[in-house]
């Protein structure tokens, strides 16, 4: 049951903030279900926390792949963009963001 595996791994992280543990239960996920935009973006997220930026923007456009009319990727993606202080990339994700749920 995917939907299992993405409740232990949001416990995980959430919980006890325990990335290795969250990531091996997304690992799992994924596996079951590929196709799961909030996997990649939970999975994104973590990687974020960690510093692993490219990671996070890469799982990050991955869930955008996946669902599209999703406006919580781009809007990680510009959250990830302003900690890295690239404000024009940020704009425009915020952008996508704000035409998918105004």
């Amino acid at each position: 049951m995917p939907d299992a595996h993405l409740a232990l791994a949001l416990f995980y992280y959430w919980g006890y903030r325990d990335y290795d543990a969250g990531l091996r239960e997304l690992d799992r996920t994924i596996e079951l279900q590929p196709s799961s935009s909030d996997s990649w973006n939970i999975r994104a997220s973590i990687h974020r926390r960690c510093g692993e930026w490219q990671r996070a923007l890469a799982e990050f456009d991955r869930a955008a792949e996946l669902n599209p009319r999703d406006a919580l990727s781009p809007t990680n993606i510009g959250i990830t963009y302003l900690a890295l202080r690239r404000w024009s990339d940020a704009e425009h994700a915020f952008t996508r963001a704000l035409a998918l749920d105004p």
